[in-house]
């Protein structure tokens, strides 16, 4: 179940790519437009976040929350990876100009997750600390 939902996030954000090619950004940086000018630095990220991703899914085995956490993680950072190696940059069609940001589905499935993750350790060690 878990290489599913790792599955679908890649599939959704590898259709979404596609669907909104014509008004995506072409990103060589790292998550929401960052970094752009460093692509080596990019891709190193990409591969410790796919391995720490791997290393973590396998020591959260009996936490099924945990598991979905990773995974969704897992499904962002293989859908970059993949234009990274198929394109040598992202592919970000979405974008919030105010804020002058481009990102994509990968990118938020990341950052949600790694925030729901890290939300999630720290309310159980504050419940540790208070029992």
């Amino acid at each position: 179940m878990m290489l599913s939902i790792s599955l679908l996030v890649i599939l959704v954000d590898q259709a979404l790519k596609i669907a909104l090619f014509r008004v995506a950004t072409i990103n060589s940086g790292v998550a929401f437009g960052l970094a752009s000018q460093h692509s080596l630095f990019s891709v190193a990220m990409l591969g410790f976040g796919l391995i720490g991703s791997i290393y973590l899914y396998q020591t959260t085995k009996r936490d099924r929350f945990n598991q979905v956490l990773w995974s969704v993680i897992l499904g962002g950072v293989v859908s970059n990876l993949i234009d990274r190696i198929r394109i040598g940059a992202v592919i970000d069609p979405l974008t919030i100009s105010q804020l002058h940001l481009s990102f994509n589905l990968a990118d938020v499935a990341v950052s949600v997750g790694f925030f729901l993750l890290c939300l999630r350790l720290l309310v159980r060690g504050l419940k540790r600390e208070l029992n």
